[in-house]
């Protein structure tokens, strides 16, 4: 039983000695953080094609902007640079069927739909990103 506990308290030991070494030699390693985001704009039913073509432009023009925003949010709460690391953009058109409620007339709607994956990537803290240590 001795000899199990002297192991178990050998190989905390390596175990502590080898983390100190990493964190010494900057062996903290980036972060990454994937996101979905989706959004919905109805049009109108007798939209042209110009008017569909810019509502979808106006969609992913929304969405990369959230996205540069997204990054410059997480830099500020984590103290850390963030680089957008992959972007995925997509737009189509829908054509769904909802009811009016005030008349109870079904009529057709069409949306224009867009969704983004993002994956950013937040670096190690350096030293000057660092938080100041806590005062006593």
């Amino acid at each position: 039983m001795k000899i199990a506990a002297a192991a178990f308290a050998f190989a905390c030991l390596c175990a502590a000695s080898a983390n100190a070494q990493g964190a010494k030699e900057g062996a903290v390693k980036p972060v990454t953080l994937n996101a979905n985001f989706q959004m919905s704009i109805p049009l109108d039913p007798g939209a042209s094609t110009a008017d569909i073509a810019k509502a979808l432009a106006q969609a992913n023009g929304s969405l990369s902007d959230l996205a540069q925003r997204q990054c410059e949010l997480l830099s500020a709460a984590f103290k850390r640079e963030c680089r957008i690391v992959q972007l995925n953009l997509g737009a189509n058109l829908n054509g769904r069927w909802f009811a009016n409620r005030i008349n109870d007339d079904n009529l057709a709607r069409r949306m224009a739909s867009a969704t983004m994956n993002l994956t950013v990537e937040l670096s190690a803290p350096t030293d000057e990103t660092k938080p100041a240590p806590l005062a006593k």
